[in-house]
């Protein structure tokens, strides 16, 4: 409900009723057609930022973050449903602790949830033998 695949199943669907003017399933599309004005595709964007706020009002309810860091394709087109995503969050959530919470699009790009199992991954390779406990074998 608040995904990429979520975006491209109603985006199928709106092209099976005729609706806006993309002429494919893609978010690439669907981004080009609301920087245009397309009311179908904002509307898609809408409907998934709404899903997705009440998803992380959860995460906000629970844990408190000061921000919620979010990546993905579907992040191109951030600027269509932050607001949205930001009032349903603030709706759902604890008032004080949406008040000051920053929901921001991800500075790494569609890779960038690879980084942190990345650094998991090559952390022992790089960590000095000082700091490794005593050997084993």
């Amino acid at each position: 409900f608040a995904s990429n695949s979520f975006l491209l199943r109603r985006a199928r669907e709106a092209l099976l009723k005729g609706q806006g003017t993309f002429k494919k399933a893609t978010i690439e599309a669907l981004k080009n057609a609301a920087d245009k004005g397309d009311k179908v595709a904002i509307g898609i964007f809408t409907e998934m930022s709404k899903n997705l706020g009440i998803g992380l009002k959860n995460v906000v309810n629970l844990f408190n973050p000061e921000a919620i860091i979010l990546s993905g394709e579907c992040m191109k087109a951030y600027p269509f449903f932050s607001r949205t995503l930001k009032k349903e969050i603030q709706k759902h959530s604890f008032p004080e602790e949406a008040e000051e919470l920053q929901v921001l699009p991800s500075e790494v790009g569609d890779d960038g949830w690879l980084i942190g199992p990345a650094t998991l991954a090559l952390n022992p390779i790089f960590e000095l033998p000082i700091y490794r406990g005593p050997r084993r074998g």
